[in-house]
């Protein structure tokens, strides 16, 4: 798996735990004492937090570093296996077009 795959599984899991903690990318990024444009680029996979920032990102969410790390390493264990099984996924539906 591609560095920028990880990069983008990681994101997901970080964008999931902050709307599940109902917490938007300023108040996560003040936090963090952060810009608010480092979340959006963690949350897309453009850049990946620092092991620090990970912990610190745990607490602001409201969970346990260990539990952040076993859902990250979940999250590209299946996209590792998705990759290795060939599967892809499912193109985005298209929109009916009106006559």
């Amino acid at each position: 798996m591609g560095v920028s795959r990880r990069s983008a599984v990681v994101g997901g899991v970080l964008r999931a735990l902050r709307q599940k903690a109902e917490r938007s990318q300023a108040d996560v990024a003040r936090r963090l004492g952060v810009a608010e444009i480092t979340v959006r680029q963690w949350e897309s996979g453009k850049r990946v937090p620092s092991l620090l920032e990970l912990a610190k990102l745990a607490r602001a969410l409201g969970v346990k570093s260990s539990r952040l790390g076993s859902l990250l390493g979940m999250a590209l264990q299946v996209a590792e296996d998705s990759e290795k099984a060939g599967a892809t996924p499912a193109p985005a539906p298209k929109k009916a077009v009106d006559p």
